[in-house]
C-alpha cells in the first residue's frame, strides 16, 4: 500500500478546471467550475428569449418566451444542486460536501465518514434540456453501504471524472 502523501501527490498532477483540484494541508479540495460551456448557454437562450418578449406584442408569443424563461431557470437552479464544493480530509477520514451559496439556505453541510463508502465511481448523466444536449455529463458519485448514491461534483470530460473517481478510491 502506497504512502497517504504519495495519494495525495496524485490530485496534484490532475490538470483541469472543471472541477478545480487542489491539495492543501492533507485535505483534497474540488471546487465547481461556474463558467463552464453548458452552464453559460443557458444563461444565452434567456438572454434570447427577453429579446424577443421585447421586440414584438404577439400574446401567443410572450407565453411561450415566459414559460421558456421559467424553464431555463428552474433548470439552472436544478443544475446548480451539482455545483458543490468537496473536502476530502484525509486527516479526520471524512468527505465534506458543502453546497453552493444558493443552496446554503436551502441545503445543509453534508459530512460523511470514510468506512461509510462502499464505493466511488464517476458516472455518465446524458440528458438534455431545451433544444440541446447538457455538456456536462460526468459526476463523481460515491455509493453508500446503504446503497444511497450521492453525487458529489460534476466534470464535462469522462477522463477527468474518472481519473477523480479513482485515485479518491485508493485514498479509501
Amino acid at each position: 500500500m502506497s504512502n497517504p502523501i504519495d495519494r495525495l501527490s496524485k490530485f496534484k498532477e490532475i490538470k483541469t478546471i472543471d472541477p478545480k483540484v487542489k491539495v492543501k494541508d492533507n485535505c483534497i479540495y474540488l471546487y465547481p467550475f461556474y463558467f463552464n460551456y453548458s452552464f453559460v448557454t443557458n444563461f444565452i437562450c434567456i438572454f434570447i428569449f427577453v429579446y424577443v418578449l421585447t421586440k414584438q406584442n404577439d400574446p401567443l408569443l410572450n407565453l411561450v418566451c415566459y414559460i421558456s424563461i421559467g424553464g431555463f431557470l428552474i433548470f439552472i437552479i436544478t443544475v446548480l444542486k451539482f455545483y458543490n464544493t468537496i473536502v476530502i480530509d484525509n486527516t479526520h477520514r471524512i468527505i465534506t460536501i458543502k453546497p453552493t451559496k444558493f443552496y446554503k439556505f436551502f441545503l445543509q453541510e453534508k459530512t460523511i465518514l470514510f468506512n461509510e463508502i462502499k464505493d466511488i465511481t464517476s458516472v455518465s448523466n446524458f440528458y438534455s434540456t431545451g433544444f440541446r444536449t447538457v455538456n456536462r455529463r460526468y459526476y463523481i458519485t460515491l455509493i453508500l453501504k446503504d446503497e444511497d448514491e450521492i453525487k458529489l461534483i460534476g466534470s464535462n470530460k469522462e477522463e477527468i471524472a474518472s481519473n477523480i473517481a479513482e485515485n479518491l478510491s485508493q485514498i479509501l
